[in-house]
């Protein structure tokens, strides 16, 4: 044993340990000083770097204390023989031992099971991936082994030890190359999207837009619609305009296709052709715009908001009115009113001056109303309808695929009194009457005129579609009184009912209701 040594030998299992890899690091380092002061355990190692690789195996502890206890005692050249030659009968590996750190063999293995959803892409919006994208391992270069080397033997005779000059190299199989490294599915793979943009309600009060369902279904939008992010939308004329949700108001110019769908907090919006207008009536809302492969995103948008594909894949987007962040990876922009900003397929955004002048028309297509309620009747769940509602009276009826509302009757038992039928609903939270606010619902009657409560406010309605067929009503909130005072901007609507009545006379009696909705002016 050499008298430099300042410590006592690690025993065996500590140095099998060692050897293993699978020490701490304390602990690795100490056993590692250890074997700069300690010929004979240096000796050990030295043995074992120069072994040609064997199929990993565990360490034979019995061995390996054979083999340290030869050394110590007689470090002549067949002991050095003997223990190599012990060491590669027993198939014990060391490839992958190295002084300091020690790390263990590395292999291609599976990557594991992540709970964050591969990124997707749908209708070119990539969603964020939180996770780092995977980079290629460097190609190790050979390296020597920073062990402190063995003085050479003193006695005559002994041959040079190999070890004097033992480079430990890391075979390029050992590093996995970038084909070797398990990848994500492309995101052209992912096709179930129903947990990642779920469906919106879209109001249009006037029958001026086409819908494409995601089956080819081709037909005009329902006065309430409700979309999944695979439905396309388009002008039934010279432009459209509908109500998302009574949030915002959007406007498509002619021969301009574009679906809309939610994301998480946000609304995203793909463009397909021609140029759309979004305006939030002064609300502050998130929007996801993109077009093929070019998006940006929109956290904070308060206004109008033009936007419009280019012949090159890029998009560009135009702040109207308000107020409007964009941002791509790191980059933000805030520009002022008037300015452009273009999205390109790939790089940067680029921000410019636009030109607001080419979008007046579209700001003349946006809705005039925004729907402040809807009752459609035909909502299964109560999950899929935009306003929730109960019902008071009347029940629910349908015909082939119409379903509408049936008004209860009480038939008149004697002359003089009347049949009476009512039918009613009450929605989840009060209706505000605002300023410019109208009734809008359709009906179907043989009755005369039709009573209808607000609340305590009353207003009556005269018919003018003829009997058995169905008609429209609009009705502003300014006429519904209560005892000669009328409604004002403020008051609220508790529950809405329908009334109408027919003499004792006259059997039977019909009174139907259909698409019931509150309409507030847009700005």
């Amino acid at each position: 044993m050499n008298q430099m040594k300042q410590q006592p030998c690690p025993d065996l299992e500590l140095l099998s340990a060692w050897l293993e890899g699978s020490l701490p690091p304390a602990e690795r380092s100490g056993v590692t000083a250890h074997l700069a002061t300690c010929d004979d355990c240096r000796r050990a190692v030295a043995i074992a770097s120069a072994v040609p690789p064997q199929a990993p195996a565990q360490v034979d502890e019995a061995l390996v204390g054979r083999i340290l206890q030869q050394t110590r005692r007689r470090p002549k050249a067949w002991t050095w023989a003997a223990a190599a030659a012990a060491l590669v009968a027993a198939g014990v590996t060391f490839w992958a031992v190295r002084p300091t750190p020690v790390q263990p063999e590395m292999t291609a293995v599976e990557a594991p099971a992540s709970s964050t959803p591969a990124p997707v892409e749908a209708r070119g919006i990539p969603l964020p991936d939180p996770r780092p994208e995977a980079s290629p391992t460097p190609k190790a270069e050979p390296r020597t082994a920073d062990l402190p080397r063995p003085a050479k033997p003193t006695t005559p005779g002994l041959p040079e030890e190999p070890r004097e000059s033992i480079v430990i190299e890391e075979p390029e199989k050992r590093t996995p190359s970038p084909t070797d490294v398990p990848k994500p599915p492309p995101a052209s793979t992912v096709t179930d999207l129903s947990r990642v943009f779920t469906p919106v309600f879209v109001l249009d009060a006037t029958p001026d837009l086409w819908l494409k369902r995601s089956d080819a279904a081709v037909g005009k939008a329902a006065s309430v619609e409700r979309v999944a992010w695979r439905d396309t939308f388009s002008a039934a004329g010279a432009g459209a305009g509908f109500a998302l949700e009574g949030k915002a108001s959007v406007a498509l110019d002619k021969g301009a296709q574009a679906s809309v769908s939610r994301y998480h907090d946000a609304y995203a919006m793909h463009l397909v052709e021609g140029a759309v207008l979004v305006d939030t009536e002064g609300a502050d809302q998130h929007w996801h715009l993109s077009h093929g492969r070019a998006r940006v995103d929109v956290p904070a948008l308060n206004g109008r908001l033009a936007v419009e594909p280019r012949s090159d894949g890029a998009f560009a987007a135009v702040l109207l009115e308000g107020k409007a962040e964009f941002k791509l990876g790191a980059e933000v922009h805030r520009p002022a009113p008037g300015r452009e900003i273009l999205a390109p397929v790939e790089g940067p955004l680029t921000e410019r001056a636009g030109d607001p002048r080419r979008f007046v028309r579209l700001t003349e297509l946006r809705p005039r109303y925004l729907t402040a309620f809807a009752a459609n009747f035909d909502e299964r769940e109560a999950s899929e309808a935009p306003f929730a509602y109960t019902l008071l009276s009347g029940r629910r009826s349908e015909e082939g695929k119409w379903i509408y509302l049936h008004a209860d009757g009480t038939d008149a038992t004697k002359p003089g009194e009347k049949a009476v039928f009512t039918a009613g609903i009450r929605p989840e939270r009060p209706i505000v009457h605002s300023t410019g606010m109208m009734l809008f619902f359709r009906y179907r009657t043989d009755l005369g005129p039709i009573t209808i409560k607000l609340g305590k406010f009353t207003a009556v309605f005269t018919s003018s579609a003829r009997a058995g067929q169905w008609g429209e009503a609009k009705i502003p909130l300014e006429t519904f009184q209560e005892e000669g005072v009328r409604m004002v901007p403020s008051d609220e609507v508790t529950d809405v009912r329908f009334l109408g009545s027919a003499a004792y006379e006259k059997k039977g009696g019909r009174l139907d209701i259909d698409g019931v909705q509150f309409l507030r002016r847009a700005r």
